[in-house]
């Protein structure tokens, strides 16, 4: 039922009243008259002004005794009014609020003041979903009238030369599930319960020129195919003005995060690797003025015995064969089972990690559909690739895969296993990640060295570089490494010359750099030369190679 009762002067007790009335100075004075203490069912209420005793009568707050009661107050200033109204539901106790809008997920607050809800009586939150009964685990804290919805770490911003500004409260993540209706329920002191209704919006907008780097946090979306989330980077406005007038892709890398089967902290690394400058995509996207997108794929510790009985680990973040195969072997019965729980231990679904390659081309889809709705003006089609080491290799084999979608490449640390263009070679099948013997069954699509040309490639390595991955089973399963041995040798070096010839007689094309002096790391000149390369491919519709200006520091060999 509701009631409205105007009130234009209140000197009032009701029956649940007590007002502890002492003609005298027990509890202080206020403006040269004495308190009186107020006591509602056994509880004092404080305001910003005590109750008082006035000429011989007891005066007390209209708004905090009301507020008490579970009345809302409002003051009418024009005509000196204040309107006390009541909303309780059928059992007193209970009222029913509605946000008017969207909250914005990234962010989350509501005005509870707006809604009637007596700030001074608040007493705990609980947050649900509509239709569950379960609490969500947030943290609430209530500033200026509003509770502010976050979680653990909200306030981290992170900073590395240049000003990086993580969208939302924390580190660029959604607190609540985007398009999603919740209920908070505001329990207080008076016993009566609050339960406020609302909806979150979608994700946030983003500013094309701003004088920070914004860092925004996309999540899963697999009604669009991809299982997990990705990270974006806007660049700042520093290097707008040189780039204006050229063509303006997204620059996509790999998070190279280190195996773990803790989730957070693959989120939490890859979100340290996009917001330090120290790192050459990160320096790469700031010079192009390019988007850049990081995907947060697992790595997962996850073991297992392969359909030929070899040992072998997966390594998700260089699309390795066991990754790249899985798919396939989730269609066999002596593997499926197998598989599926040796995932489940390490609390990872095994169907969200089958085809990375297609899971990526839906996130930059994405990202590039996303930005291009705020006037960010992506090309729509293709992406430039970086990567380094085991996200290098990724980089390798992804163009490989999917040449149409690549404008251009620079893969690093890799020259010692870069896949070639061959199906065989010396009487050996040169299976994937070795070559493309079975491009067709991993892709369902045939090899076209003509498309694998059409994608700009820079492949470099350090010349003193002894990362060999040969050894390791997450790299190799023992059938590669036997190839690969055959042929080629266990030596990185050697090994990186032969193919870099192999790949030129093979029909192959791009630019193959050895940087002189450097071991797993790269030369401030081989720097220096991706950004131009990229820079180079921004404008024609077939690749560029441009020539190191110093061919002592980075050794080429060139194939076009």
């Amino acid at each position: 039922m509701k009631k409205k009762l105007t009130v234009v002067f209140l000197a009032v007790l009701v029956s649940i009243l007590f007002v502890s009335q002492v003609f005298g100075s027990i509890h202080g004075l206020f403006s040269g008259y004495p308190i009186v203490r107020i006591i509602a069912d056994g509880r004092e209420i404080r305001g910003d002004v005590p109750g008082v005793i006035l000429e011989g009568r007891t005066m007390v707050p209209v708004r905090f005794i009301s507020e008490a009661l579970g009345a809302v107050v409002e003051w009418e200033g024009d005509t000196y009014t204040v309107n006390i109204k009541t909303d309780i539901a059928a059992n007193g106790l209970e009222r029913k609020k509605t946000v008017a809008g969207a909250v914005n997920p990234y962010g989350p607050s509501i005005d509870l003041a707006a809604l009637g809800v007596p700030i001074g009586l608040i007493d705990a939150f609980k947050l649900e979903k509509k239709g569950e009964q379960k609490a969500v685990p947030l943290i609430f804290s209530l500033v200026d009238n509003k509770v502010f919805i976050g979680s653990t770490g909200d306030t981290k911003i992170q900073e590395h030369g240049w000003r990086t500004v993580f969208i939302g409260f924390a580190g660029g993540s959604n607190i609540l599930e985007l398009y999603q209706e919740y209920i908070l329920k505001v329990f207080t002191t008076s016993g009566q319960l609050y339960q406020i209704s609302f909806k979150t919006g979608g994700l946030p907008a983003l500013a094309n020129n701003s004088a920070s780097r914004q860092i925004v946090l996309i999540p899963a979306m697999p009604e669009k195919g991809f299982y997990w989330p990705y990270l974006l980077a806007i660049p700042n406005i520093d290097n707008k003005a040189v780039n204006i007038g050229h063509r303006r892709y997204l620059l996509v890398d790999i998070n190279n995060t280190g195996s773990t089967n803790n989730y957070d902290e693959t989120l939490s690394s890859t979100k340290e690797f996009i917001s330090n400058r120290g790192f050459v995509a990160v320096q790469t996207a700031n010079a192009l003025w390019s988007p850049m997108m990081v995907p947060v794929f697992p790595r997962p510790l996850v073991d297992y015995n392969n359909y030929y009985g070899e040992y072998n680990w997966f390594l998700t973040h260089s699309l390795d064969r066991d990754t790249a195969l899985l798919h396939l072997n989730m269609q066999k019965p002596s593997l499926r089972q197998t598989l599926i729980e040796r995932f489940a231990e390490a609390s990872f679904n095994v169907h969200h990690l089958e085809r990375l390659d297609l899971q990526l081309i839906a996130m930059f889809d994405h990202a590039i559909e996303y930005l291009n709705q705020q006037e960010f003006n992506l090309e729509p089609t293709k992406v430039f690739l970086y990567g380094y080491s085991a996200s290098g290799t990724f980089t390798d084999r992804f163009a490989t895969f999917h040449p149409e979608r690549v404008k251009a490449i620079s893969s690093g640390a890799t020259l010692d296993d870069m896949i070639l263009p061959l199906a065989q070679y010396q009487g050996k099948q040169l299976v994937f990640p070795i070559g493309i013997y079975d491009f067709e069954l991993i892709t369902g699509r045939e090899f076209c060295l003509e498309r694998h040309n059409q994608v700009a490639r820079l492949i470099h390595m350090g010349e003193e570089d002894t990362a060999n991955t040969l050894p390791y089973n997450d790299c190799y399963g023992d059938r590669e490494r036997e190839i690969i041995t055959e042929l080629w040798g266990v030596d990185v070096l050697p090994r990186a010359k032969q193919l870099i010839e192999l790949y030129g007689k093979s029909g192959g094309k791009g630019i193959f750099i050895l940087d002189r002096g450097q071991g797993h790391w790269e030369s401030q000149e081989m720097k220096d030369y991706i950004i131009e390369f990229f820079k180079a491919n921004r404008g024609t519709d077939t690749p560029v190679y441009i020539l190191p200006s110093n061919p002592a520091q980075l050794k080429y060999r060139l194939f076009e």
